[in-house]
């Protein structure tokens, strides 16, 4: 019997665990040696395959988009086509305008104000940036704050996800040293959604403790049933899509036997400015919308369809005013889109590795999951 000291075969390069680690979502900065770590609990942690209900959230506070997509899973993989049943803009601008009003109106203290349901506001067209005028200095205070942030994860429980995927903030853009004002109210807003979410699925769980007459069995069920909720770095997202156009999105046959892999990471890039990104992302997402990619997308309600269409209409412009307008209104769609559909794929490249990996147990070059390199006694 071999002595496992090795957690994959020698001649698997650094450039190709980060190869690895990009097809399925991890950080390609770390050390080999961390690489391997994380990559091994990946792979003796087992993918699980079920239907998948992901709501994904573009973080913002003038937009805030997201979507709802499903996917139905068989023992090739996905079905073939992505349900994208929800496709939308929250205007959360409104929302805080609404209570100022009330504010106003009423002569109360912010924290006294009333919160409200569902509201005409909370809905705008997919295609319009919410434009408003200037709002009094307090309205982004925790107090108005934590009133949107509440109406915001009523919303997203309702949609009954089975994950909800919330877009990592940075505090800083392109490595400047100081800290925007609008960005310190997004990651606030990022910070009370989580504690929305963990408060709700603390109560779930306190509520099924509460039913004597629930089973154990039925006390754990409830609690699963809550979605799971992860933080995804936006970078990590839109450099797997635009890298698509020079490298494979999926793993290579032969991956872990050290066949010859793409080069990884492609050839330095001239660097490209941030409309540039945004421009490569919504084409993208352009392509996924006419069917011209392999990611193919039903969309299974209006409201959907209707956000499609605006990926349907050309952007280009011959004013870079218009042409930036433009972008902004797709922008905060297409990264919610890109976002959920890069989670699915992750997972999927996660279990093609996966059997990748037992394929190579049967020839004899791995014992108990893992990979030992050592000789058989």
């Amino acid at each position: 019997m071999a002595s496992p000291h090795r957690l994959i075969t020698p001649n698997l390069k650094l450039s190709q665990l980060k190869y690895w680690a990009f097809l399925t979502g991890m950080p390609i900065t770390n050390t080999k040696t961390e690489l391997l770590r994380a990559l091994r609990e990946q792979v003796n942690g087992g993918i699980s395959r079920e239907r998948s209900d992901v709501l994904s959230v573009d973080m913002g506070i003038r937009n805030l988009a997201f979507c709802k997509i499903r996917t139905e899973e068989n023992e090739n993989g996905l079905d073939g086509r992505i349900r994208v049943e929800v496709w939308r803009k929250m205007d959360l601008i409104g929302m805080i305008e609404e209570n100022m009003k009330k504010k106003k109106k009423n002569g109360k203290a912010v924290d006294d104000i009333e919160e409200e349901g569902e509201e005409e506001h909370d809905e705008i067209p997919a295609n319009e940036n919410v434009q408003r005028g200037k709002l009094a200095a307090d309205a982004f205070t925790p107090a108005n704050l934590s009133k949107v942030a509440t109406a915001v994860t009523s919303k997203l429980l309702e949609y009954e996800p089975s994950e909800i995927l919330i877009e990592r903030q940075r505090f800083r853009s392109g490595g400047a040293a100081a800290i925007q004002e609008w960005t310190v109210r997004v990651n606030m807003l990022e910070s009370m959604l989580w504690a929305c979410l963990e408060t709700r699925r603390e109560d779930a769980h306190a509520q099924s403790e509460r039913e004597n007459n629930a089973s154990s069995e039925e006390r754990v069920q409830k609690a699963v049933e809550f979605p799971s909720t992860h933080a995804v770095s936006p970078a990590r997202v839109s450099s797997f899509w635009t890298m698509g156009t020079d490298l494979p999105l999926r793993p290579p046959a032969g991956f872990l036997q050290g066949a010859t892999q793409p080069a990884f990471p492609p050839a330095a890039r001239t660097r490209q400015k941030a409309i540039d990104i945004k421009k490569a992302k919504i084409d993208v997402v352009k392509s996924w919308v006419a069917g011209d990619a392999d990611v193919q997308l039903d969309f299974s309600s209006r409201e959907a369809a209707e956000s499609a269409e605006f990926f349907q209409t050309e952007t280009a412009s011959k004013s870079k005013s218009s042409d930036r307008a433009a972008i902004g209104k797709l922008d905060d769609l297409a990264d919610s889109l890109l976002q959920a559909v890069a989670w699915v794929r992750w997972r999927e490249n996660a279990r093609e590795i996966l059997r990748m990996w037992r394929e190579v147990s049967r020839c004899g070059d791995v014992e108990g999951g893992e990979f030992t390199g050592g000789k058989r006694g």
